[in-house]
């Protein structure tokens, strides 16, 4: 793994300011870059690392995510750390929000001496903190986050001018090893991307045929048997979404999305989708439970939109066994159209939660490319929407899907 090396001359002055100790385990820093290609790793094991070089009680390592202009708590060690999961803060609140917006080092001796604090943190998780060094991670003179110390334990009662200088060379080995990444993950992607876009366009290619004479074979079917329009019908409906649904992919995997909004009444959209979802469900013992929906009319691309959501109707039947429900509801609530989906499956563990909407991720033994909930999340996100999951190990899982009705 390719990092930024520690330059000679900063070695020579941090050799006359610090310990042996302290040069050896910068040196390790470095050779776990080397020796890792997973990034959650390799975060990790730097954080570990500040937290035994500096003498520190607890060491958290913030991202920033400039999308959602917050600053996720992405590896937290210490006690009560399992309390600060998931945690956010804006840039500028607490020290570290502080130190992420003024890309400065920020040394506080005495937190409670200083207005900058957030105790909120203590406050939720019983912890005491005394002091703090927060140091930003720079890469490319871009700030990508913040890694925090807190409470000395040893030696000097509070973090002095070599812990900054070491903490900074560990930020900037951090931040090196973050982007590196980030970069790999991208390219791994892309060409993941790509591959999918050459199958789905031979895929495409390859049904056209079969595609028009299961088309016509049905509609001789109806036209010879009047009483199977219903099941004709069907069959020529889903053809059609065979291949709507394989040029979605393909869409996607090019990173193209055109959207065909038109106004569509709510309850036959919902009867559509009801009948489908029967469908799937059929000889499964699954119970689909109908909620109630506004009498309305919705602007929507309602092919997409139904995509959307039996993407995870689907998701939701691959994880249901017999006696388990499905359940189907649908709201008006604040000038927002609010779709939800809940089942009792087994629900999803914390990384399945974490990565649900990313490309390529699944959990699926066998089959599907992983793309499911990624263009379901784009499809939403086309409609100026947003879509949440929640879910319990065990229990089921909640997705809620909010689009504004203007």
């Amino acid at each position: 793994m390719q990092v930024e090396n520690i330059s000679n001359d900063f070695i020579n002055r941090l050799a006359r300011e610090s310990t042996v100790k302290e040069i050896t385990a910068l040196f390790e820093v470095s050779n776990r870059l080397r020796e890792s290609q997973d990034i959650n790793t390799i975060l990790r094991e730097i954080i570990l690392i500040s937290k035994e070089i500096l003498s520190a009680e607890a060491c958290t390592l913030g991202l920033l995510d400039e999308g959602n202009f917050q600053i996720d708590f992405h590896i937290v060690t210490g006690e009560k750390s399992e309390k600060l999961k998931d945690v956010s803060v804006r840039p500028g609140q607490g020290i570290l929000g502080c130190c992420v917006k003024q890309e400065a080092t920020i040394n506080v001796p005495d937190v409670s001496a200083d207005e900058r604090f957030d105790d909120s943190f203590d406050e939720s998780t019983d912890f005491k903190t005394r002091s703090i060094l927060c140091v930003p991670m720079i890469h490319q003179q871009k700030c990508i986050g913040a890694i925090e110390v807190i409470n000395k334990l040893r030696e000097a009662p509070e973090f002095t001018e070599t812990d900054e200088k070491v903490l900074n060379i560990i930020a900037d080995q951090a931040a090196a090893a973050i982007e590196y990444g980030r970069i790999q993950q991208a390219l791994a992607q892309e060409q993941r991307m790509a591959t999918i876009g050459s199958m789905a366009s031979h895929i495409i290619h390859d049904l056209k045929n079969p595609l028009s004479v299961i088309r016509i074979s049905a509609e001789l079917i109806s036209a010879k048997f009047p009483e199977s329009e219903k099941r004709t019908s069907a069959v020529i409906r889903e053809s059609e979404r065979i291949y709507t649904m394989i040029q979605e992919i393909l869409n996607f995997s090019k990173g193209s999305s055109h959207m065909e909004f038109i106004s569509v009444d709510l309850s036959a959209f919902m009867h559509d989708l009801y009948q489908v979802a029967e469908m799937l469900l059929e000889g499964k013992n699954i119970a689909l439970k109908k909620g109630s929906f506004p009498d309305t009319r919705i602007r929507v691309d309602s092919e997409r939109m139904r995509r959307a959501l039996l993407n995870i109707f689907s998701n939701a039947i691959d994880v249901m066994k017999e006696g388990d429900s499905l359940s189907v509801c649908v709201e008006l609530k604040d000038d927002q159209l609010i779709f939800q989906v809940e089942d009792t499956g087994s629900g999803m563990d914390d990384e399945t939660l974490q990565n649900v909407f990313e490309p390529m991720f699944s959990r699926k033994k066998k089959g599907g490319f992983g793309l499911g909930m990624a263009i379901t999340k784009s499809i939403v996100e086309g409609h100026n929407g947003t879509i949440d999951v929640e879910s319990t190990l065990g229990q089921g899982t909640v997705f809620r899907i909010n689009i504004p009705i203007s």
